[in-house]
């Protein structure tokens, strides 16, 4: 068997293995709202992949195959508002990309609550927008955030905690830490280009 030395590539597998299975938890439909990897999807694609090109795409490419299965069990892996989810998305790969020479514990911190916040206020604002339950104007806006904190809150297992923040710092954890220690362990995968 022939084994692959090419460092670059190595490192894109591994980066590309660990969104992938961090994606396939959404299909475990833990039973607490928005806790999800998306944003530690991004974040991490941002912050680890030298092309940034792949950093985007790749965990992009894992939102949508997980929307896609979603669809095929359960039939709401496809909705009217998943475009604010993906434009969200971008926004936050966006964010990530101020965690490439910054990395750390404080900076990816404050990166997973705006993310969190950024995602609440865009995915409620699609919410709202064209809704036949929410008046078009500014209540009916605020409405609809308001409506959207009963999403936003912890309260499916009990806890004052924001769900989505809380899976933002838990997927980041796991992500952005089995990183260090795998490239640790094999320090070719720091190097790569």
């Amino acid at each position: 068997m022939k084994t692959i030395k090419n460092p670059t590539f190595q490192r894109i597998a591994v980066l590309s293995s660990m969104i992938l299975a961090v994606a396939l938890t959404r299909l475990l439909m833990i039973p607490i709202p928005n806790f999800a990897p998306i944003g530690a999807m991004a974040l991490f694609g941002a912050a680890y992949f030298r092309r940034q090109w792949l950093g985007l795409l790749i965990p992009l490419a894992a939102l949508l195959l997980t929307d896609f299965l979603l669809e095929l069990m359960t039939g709401y892996g496809f909705y009217s508002g998943m475009y604010f989810v993906y434009g969200s998305f971008v926004l936050i790969w966006a964010i990530g990309l101020k965690l490439r020479h910054s990395l750390g514990v404080k900076s990816l911190a404050l990166a997973a609550l705006s993310s969190s916040v950024l995602f609440f206020l865009i995915t409620n604002f699609g919410a709202w927008l064209g809704s036949p339950y929410y008046p078009q104007d500014f209540s009916g806006l605020m409405a609809a955030y308001a409506a959207g904190l009963a999403f936003f809150q912890g309260n499916a297992i009990g806890s004052p905690l924001l769900n989505t923040l809380a899976g933002n710092l838990f997927f980041s954890a796991v992500l952005f830490g089995s990183f260090e220690w795998v490239s640790r362990s094999f320090p070719r995968l720091r190097e790569a280009a």
